[in-house]
């Protein structure tokens, strides 16, 4: 039985004799030059990936550790004349959606495809910490579309915490005959959202702790848990799980990842898929709403591929 060389061996030792050992040399050095510029490509890569760098002194906590004095202090610049819950009429989910100032492109390519098709508002805060940080673009931005919130904080990664306590807040606030029906969808601005495979989630999950309407158990109860700056820890597990004792389900149509192979199916297997550009939104939605208008007639043409052959595997 032959055996089996490895690649790297094969590709050194398969050079011809007569050039040397300095062609060998040669050779090794083109394998090892191109491994280090691979290697410095990934780490760059993993460097424009990485989160912003968080601000290394976080003054603005070290008055108390308390969410609800925090709060307290924090005022609305801006919002909505009117939203969803102004009328009378059942209200299944509300989308809030966290953006910062800058982001105008992200915010247009959600206005431009799934924001058609549920209720979706924009959660943002200042480029600084005084009424005098909100531009002028931002205001006009605003007062074109309706379907901005904007609060007076610093609109940074370190007050992530603030910002989603602020749209349980507002959200408790403006919708307060609907909270015992209605479903909070927090997501972001680089989120592409399937309407329809959303409302499904909502309805496959009622009743359930965490895909259903404890707001504002889960904002009173945060009054009583010293605030830290890490949003999903501090809700989702301090507050929800060890103090309220909430079960946290799992719902893999709620994804962290995008398709890696972009195909129309594999988007409608989710009902969220986050890491898109703008231009990724706008590329991918005209299948979605392709495939969500046959599904509002009682076609699903991806029935079959995501019953028996959708997986995590295409998922990066």
């Amino acid at each position: 039985m032959k055996r089996k060389v490895p690649y790297l061996k094969l590709f050194f030792f398969t050079v011809p004799r007569r050039r040397g050992i300095a062609a060998r040399l040669a050779v090794l050095s083109l394998v090892l030059a191109a491994i280090a510029a691979a290697w410095c490509l990934a780490d760059l890569t993993s460097q424009v990936l990485l989160p912003p760098q968080p601000i290394l002194a976080l003054d603005h906590y070290a008055i108390n550790r308390s969410l609800k004095s925090y709060l307290d202090n924090i005022s609305v610049l801006i919002e909505p004349s009117s939203t969803v819950c102004s009328d009378n009429k059942r209200v299944d989910v509300l989308v809030l959606v966290t953006s910062s100032p800058k982001r105008f492109a992200q915010r247009q390519a959600i206005r431009d495809t799934w924001g058609k098709y549920v209720p979706a508002y924009f959660v943002l805060g200042l480029d600084g910490p005084a009424v005098e940080d909100l531009t002028a673009d931002n205001y006009l931005e605003a007062k074109a579309y309706g379907d901005m919130i904007i609060f007076q904080f610093l609109d940074h990664y370190q007050n992530l915490t603030l910002k989603s306590a602020l749209m349980m807040q507002w959200t408790a606030a403006r919708c307060p005959s609907h909270l015992d029906e209605l479903m909070l969808f927090k997501t972001d601005d680089d989120v592409l959202v399937n309407p329809w495979v959303l409302r499904r989630v909502v309805q496959q999950n009622s009743g359930k702790d965490l895909i259903g309407s404890r707001l504002e158990e889960i904002l009173q109860a945060a009054f009583e848990v010293p605030i830290i700056n890490l949003e999903d820890v501090y809700f989702t597990y301090i507050v929800s799980k060890i103090k309220l004792n909430l079960t946290l389900t799992h719902d893999r149509r709620l994804s962290p990842y995008k398709p890696w192979l972009p195909l129309d199916c594999i988007y409608w297997g989710l009902a969220s898929t986050h890491s898109l550009t703008p231009n990724e939104i706008l590329g991918a939605w005209p299948s979605i709403e392709r495939l969500g208008k046959r599904y509002e007639h009682g076609f699903d043409n991806c029935l079959y591929f995501v019953n028996n052959i959708w997986t995590e595997l295409y998922l990066y």
